[in-house]
């Protein structure tokens, strides 16, 4: 496809543009989505912890006053009340006065209990005096006007619970016993009034200096109590009721937003409503507002300078580069590319070059290569086959067979057969350690018959998470064949070979050791560290122990490959060692 074939609709560039802006598209809404939540979050959080303030609050009210009510209820049942109330003709005058001033005392004591209450009075009706506790001595005492007797006996105000509201006042009464009046009217009566001042310095103090208003109002809408200007928060909250909306966390009024909590009280029969605007309760979240339009803003300009970017760093070198490419094709070795700057395509331009430049070089060291290569696999496969072995072994059984040694000849024969079975398949096909290790057993066989007893050879066990693992063919057999060859081929007696393997965890990856030692005497320190410096340089033979330690090298990496040490027995050890990747390693 020749480059002026390309239009602007089929460029990378162009999806680039697009692919950018559909990569900031998930981000900004995600950006939307955490920003909406947040809030959300916020002002559930908000309305929590209001809802946790106002129903304290409430609690302590109710608490107090209920306290407050059962201390009238008491007082109710004061000897000296009911003395003074049933048989004050009975007593003496100095009785009636010693009763008045405990009844006094004990009206202070209970007024001086809470800070809610700002007056406590008893109503005598028989004797048709009030006792009143914010006064003292004979002030204390008054008498019931006769017009104001009537209204203090029945008291007609309709209330709900033992709360009344008549004339911004709140009181709390409780009648004392009517069996001895003929009409059933009470004979006394105790009256508490409720400060409204301390009330309101209690909603204030609650509702936090510039953080919202509480409104404490009754069920029939004969009181309330605000700790701040209502500006028709209380009706608005009425006509949410009427609407069936009273659940709503969210009001408006006055134009304005407020987030609203509501508490009753089933006890006082009053609600108590905490109102915050919502410009302050979200006011936390305004820089998140700013920093999300800075972001927006940002957004979309970063579009621009990318595609301007793009256009001049990625669309411009890539089509000066398919015209070169496209000179190339057409058999122009001599093209170059220019390009001045040091980046990625800087780096392209200047591999581009040496390729053309080496492009004629690079195909002779290709096919040189290949050759070599063939050469290399033609020696290894002549290798495999030692003849010196080959022409020992068959010398060794042409002489069982002339002592007529049928069952040794047999032995040897099949071994010999399962011996060259295994090293003439394919050279590139991989192998199981278990079918490795029994080919190195086959060979020892032979060569235990050959030796006659001379040397003892030892096999120890695979670990079971290394049997099935995948090993190129033929790396154990001559190992163990370089130890007959050059350690234990001269012993006469007593010569031992020891193949073990092990599992290695201390460094790293666990790896496989398989270890071929000798007590051979002819080892010395010289030749070990020349076989040393053959594995740690890669020296140039491509046969024996040095074709081994590359092959491994090649296939499982560096890690891999053959270590020469002088064996605990006295002679070499050759140990090989190979990564594991199996499950029970």
């Amino acid at each position: 496809m020749k480059a002026n074939r390309f239009s602007i609709t089929d460029s990378i560039f162009l999806r680039m543009i697009i692919l950018f802006i559909l990569s900031l598209l998930p981000v900004y809404l995600l950006v939307l989505f955490f920003f909406g939540q947040g809030r959300k979050v916020l002002s559930t959080e908000i309305v929590s912890s209001m809802q946790a303030e106002v129903s304290y609050y409430m609690g302590q009210l109710e608490t107090e006053l209920d306290r407050v009510r059962r201390l009238e209820v008491d007082l109710v049942n004061d000897e000296d009340l009911i003395s003074l109330s049933g048989s004050r003709e009975v007593m003496t005058d100095y009785e009636q006065t010693m009763a008045l001033n405990r009844l006094h005392r004990r009206l202070n004591i209970i007024r001086g209990s809470s800070p809610y209450v700002d007056s406590i009075s008893i109503h005598l009706f028989r004797m048709s005096r009030s006792l009143n506790s914010s006064r003292s001595g004979i002030g204390s005492i008054s008498e019931i006007e006769p017009w104001n007797r009537d209204s203090l006996m029945y008291n007609p105000v309709q209330y709900d619970g033992f709360l009344r509201y008549a004339s911004d006042r709140i009181t709390m009464r409780v009648d004392g016993s009517s069996d001895l009046a003929m009409d059933g009217s009470p004979l006394y009566a105790v009256e508490i009034q409720l400060s409204i001042p301390s009330i309101k310095a209690a909603l204030a103090r609650f509702s936090g200096n510039g953080r919202g208003s509480l409104v404490l109002f009754d069920h029939q809408g004969y009181f309330i109590l605000s700790s701040g200007p209502d500006s028709g928060l209380v009706e608005a909250t009425k006509r949410a009721d009427t609407a069936g909306k009273s659940s709503d966390v969210s009001i408006n009024s006055g134009g304005s937003r407020f987030l609203q909590v509501r508490t009753d009280s089933k006890l006082l029969k009053m609600s108590l409503i905490k109102y915050i605007p919502e410009f302050q309760a979200f006011s936390a979240l305004r820089i998140y507002s700013i920093w999300y339009a800075i972001f927006t803003v940002v957004v979309v300009s970063l579009i621009f300078p990318f595609a301007f970017y793009s256009y001049a760093n990625v669309r411009k070198p890539f089509i000066e580069m398919m015209g070169s490419f496209a000179r190339m094709e057409g058999g122009d070795l001599g093209v170059r590319m220019e390009h001045t700057h040091r980046d990625e395509f800087g780096y392209l331009s200047w591999g581009f070059n040496q390729m053309v430049a080496s492009l004629g070089t690079l195909i002779d060291q290709v096919a040189e290569q290949r050759n070599l290569a063939q050469k290399a696999e033609l020696k290894q496969l002549q290798s495999q086959i030692n003849p010196h072995f080959l022409y020992n072994s068959y010398f060794f059984l042409h002489r069982l067979i002339k002592q007529e040694d049928t069952k040794n000849a047999s032995a040897f024969s099949r071994m010999m057969g399962k011996y060259f079975e295994y090293i003439t398949r394919n050279a590139h096909d991989e192998a199981s350690l278990t079918k490795e290790v029994e080919h190195a057993r086959i060979y020892v066989d032979i060569q235990a018959l050959r030796f006659e007893g001379r040397i003892a050879v030892e096999f120890g066990e695979i670990p079971p998470c290394a049997a099935e693992m995948m090993v190129p063919p033929l790396i154990l057999q001559p190992i163990i064949e370089n130890s007959f060859k050059h350690g234990l081929e001269d012993r006469l007696t007593e010569g031992l070979l020891k193949v073990s393997f092990l599992v290695d965890r201390n460094e790293g990856d666990p790896v496989l050791l398989a270890k071929v030692e000798d007590n051979g005497e002819s080892l010395d320190d010289a030749a070990l560290d020349l076989l040393r410096t053959s594995f740690r340089e890669s020296d140039s033979g491509i046969t024996g122990l040095i074709n081994i330690h590359r092959r491994l090298a090649l296939r499982f990496g560096p890690s891999a490959g053959l270590r020469a040490e002088r064996s605990d027995l006295g002679g070499l050890s050759i140990v090989m060692v190979l990564p594991l990747h199996c499950s029970g390693a």
